[in-house]
């Protein structure tokens, strides 16, 4: 935001799924190292976990928090890389 390329509103959506993602994958990694494993399978302690350090009372809404930060990173990628992109493609098509 600070040179101009972003929106402020658009940093300070990047800077929350940046630190939201970032709490999530430190608790994954520090409880289940690099294994693969499904919602269902994921203990209660470290859904607690997760619930604390997002500072969310539920782990479907940490879920949810979690998928709307994406799609809002998605849109705003969408808005500023691939928009811009296709209309400069298009114009150097013609």
């Amino acid at each position: 935001a600070e040179i101009g390329a972003l929106q402020p509103r658009q940093a300070a959506l990047m800077h929350q799924a940046h630190l939201y993602e970032q709490n999530i994958q430190s608790v994954l990694r520090l409880c289940l190292g690099s294994s693969q494993i499904k919602d269902d399978e994921i203990a209660e302690g470290i859904r607690r976990a997760l619930c604390r350090i997002t500072g969310l009372d539920d782990f479907n809404r940490v879920k949810k928090q979690l998928i709307e930060l994406q799609s809002g990173i998605y849109s705003l990628f969408r808005d500023v890389i691939e928009k811009p992109a296709e209309k400069l493609s298009k114009n150097n098509d013609q």
